[in-house]
């Protein structure tokens, strides 16, 4: 059984982090609400140990310093499940990005249990305990809170450094535990470089296949949506969603005509906001070519019935070799956007320059090699068609 404490003022806080303070690994999580807002309410967070969990209040805090400071401690290590939503909370409302985060959502993944794996599923999976889901959707704003959400709350770290010792001792047995830290770290740090909205382009599957005036007209666009939905704190695709986006940029040519402007005035979605867009289109369009940002790189259409459009053999080969999810040794985009061509019909893979260490030594050269084989394999099919 877990001591439970709920801490609610400043010196409770203090003290909490007081007793945190010479631990090597805590379990957290957050609750919060985010149905209507840009931002994420805070509701509630979670820290464990071994045999103590606390229920740290921020409605009724202010002095956050001495929770900032385990946060970012390197030498604590922040267990988390699914830990995206959760750093974006800390980041919003504490202004501090958690270091030393090892999100156990991946670490089943190396472990080649399960991908995306929710915490619920995780703790039925490992501990065959079967969690409650009926806090999940409760409103964390509210107090007090129930006995119903401090019990959920409560459950979302008590099981969670025990999944982790299970994961990390596996980990380590299959000498897959340095490949974890350093994925968790490659992926937190892209996430963190990503929270200004500038790389939300990337997002856009379709915006590769667009002029690079196009791209640098939507990049502006995009720019003006973020400015606009953080200062108003709404959801971006209330003020306007990603396919009205592109259907404007579409229709831009070298000005705000008025096949444009018949376009933004017919469109509910955009009635209200021509103005704005006419002005961003029209900064956007005057602005020098050589201050655009530079065109993102095309991905590679692959001709119809090409063998490497079967890369999901690649994917399943790598994944029974090595015992890890699939999913996460090569994504389709990860395969698709570095695929270029090379002479003739044939296309070569260029290993990302940013990809973990881990990543470039083992996946890298098997996607290579799984290359050169099968188109070797169909060359001779080929040669004894003819």
């Amino acid at each position: 059984m877990h001591d439970i404490h709920y801490v609610s003022d400043n010196q409770q806080l203090l003290v909490m982090c007081e007793a945190l303070a010479d631990v090597d690994v805590i379990a957290v999580d957050t609750e919060f609400v985010r149905r209507k807002t840009f931002y994420p309410s805070a509701g509630l967070f979670q820290l464990g140990t071994s045999d103590t969990v606390y229920l740290v209040d921020p409605l009724t805090i202010d002095a956050w310093q001495p929770l900032c400071a385990i946060l970012q401690d390197p030498q604590t290590m922040k267990v988390m499940h699914a830990c995206w939503e959760d750093l974006e909370v800390f980041h919003h409302c504490l202004g501090v990005m958690p270091v030393n985060v090892l999100d156990t959502q991946l670490a089943l993944a190396f472990c080649n249990i399960g991908w995306n794996m929710g915490y619920h599923n995780m703790v039925e999976t490992l501990l065959e305990v079967s969690l409650s889901k009926a806090a999940t959707m409760t409103n964390w704003l509210q107090r007090p809170l129930t006995d119903s959400q401090l019990h959920y709350a409560q459950e979302d770290v008590t099981f969670l450094l025990t999944c982790f010792e299970q994961l990390r001792e596996r980990l380590v047995a299959e000498q897959k535990w340095d490949y974890c830290v350093q994925q968790n770290a490659y992926l937190i740090q892209r996430y963190e470089n990503g929270l200004s909205g500038g790389d939300y382009i990337k997002k856009i599957k379709s915006a590769c296949f667009l002029s690079h005036k196009q791209q640098h007209v939507l990049l502006s666009l995009l720019a003006w949506r973020e400015r606009t939905t953080r200062k108003k704190n709404i959801p971006r695709s209330w003020l306007l969603d990603d396919k009205s986006m592109l259907a404007i940029v579409e229709r831009t040519g070298n000005a705000v005509d008025d096949g444009l402007r018949d376009f933004l005035h017919s469109n509910k979605k955009t009635q209200s906001l021509s103005k704005h867009i006419e002005h961003t289109i029209t900064e956007a369009l005057n602005t020098p070519e050589a201050q655009w940002a530079q065109r993102l790189p095309m991905k590679t259409r692959l001709p119809k019935k090409h063998p490497l459009l079967n890369w999901k053999a690649c994917v399943e080969e790598m994944s029974n070799d090595l015992s890890m999810s699939g999913q996460l040794l090569l994504s389709k985009d990860e395969f698709m956007s570095n695929l270029h061509a090379d002479q003739g019909d044939d296309f070569v893979y260029v290993v990302p320059v940013d990809w973990p260490a881990w990543k470039t030594q083992l996946v890298g050269p098997r996607v290579i090699e799984w290359m050169q084989r099968l188109m070797t394999e169909s060359n001779s099919v080929e040669s004894v068609d003819v």
